[in-house]
């Protein structure tokens, strides 16, 4: 019975950790790499409550980079994990020690991500961030209409199922054409 109530606990005591890490590669806007300074552990993390644009959308790189100046090489940072996503990411929250800065709710100040409301809905802080940065139209949404990444992938997906759509189409219509 013991045994049966840790192995319950364990996923609860994984999600409820803290940690120091090095920051070794920002993969994009809302994801970084990170080396654990206890075990040297390489880890895959995902930023909690923000979502930033692709790199193929308008303001990508520029989310990005605004990441990578943020953190710099090697940065020190606080990890907060929270959860981890069917990629196999840590979903965090992460602290940049040496400028006591909330590193999330940065992102979204600056206007280098949105609140993604879908998977933090009671996040006041990154609302307020949010609103703050639309209403001074700070980075991405200096644009007219800003188009969320969410939206954005939806529209790239339904793109590529209309090409596959149409691929199939002109195959079959070849296929027609070789038997008359």
């Amino acid at each position: 019975m013991t045994r049966f109530l840790i192995l319950l606990c364990c996923p609860i005591l994984l999600f409820a950790t803290e940690f120091s890490a090095r920051v070794t590669k920002v993969i994009d806007g809302d994801s970084v790499n990170v080396l654990r300074l206890l075990n040297e552990e390489e880890l895959k993390l995902r930023l909690y409550g923000i979502d930033a644009p692709e790199w193929k959308q308008a303001y990508g790189k520029e989310s990005t980079d605004a990441l990578k100046g943020l953190l710099g090489p090697n940065a020190e940072i606080s990890v907060k994990v929270l959860d981890n996503d069917r990629y196999g990411r840590l979903i965090c929250k992460l602290h940049l020690d040496n400028k006591d800065i909330s590193v999330n709710e940065w992102m979204i100040s600056e206007g280098n991500a949105w609140h993604y409301v879908k998977y933090a809905p009671d996040d006041m802080n990154l609302k307020q961030a949010e609103d703050n940065a639309r209403n001074n139209k700070l980075g991405l949404w200096s644009f007219e209409e800003p188009i969320s990444p969410w939206e954005f992938r939806k529209n790239q997906k339904a793109k590529k199922n209309d090409s596959k759509f149409i691929d199939t189409l002109f195959k079959y219509l070849e296929f027609i054409l070789e038997k008359f």
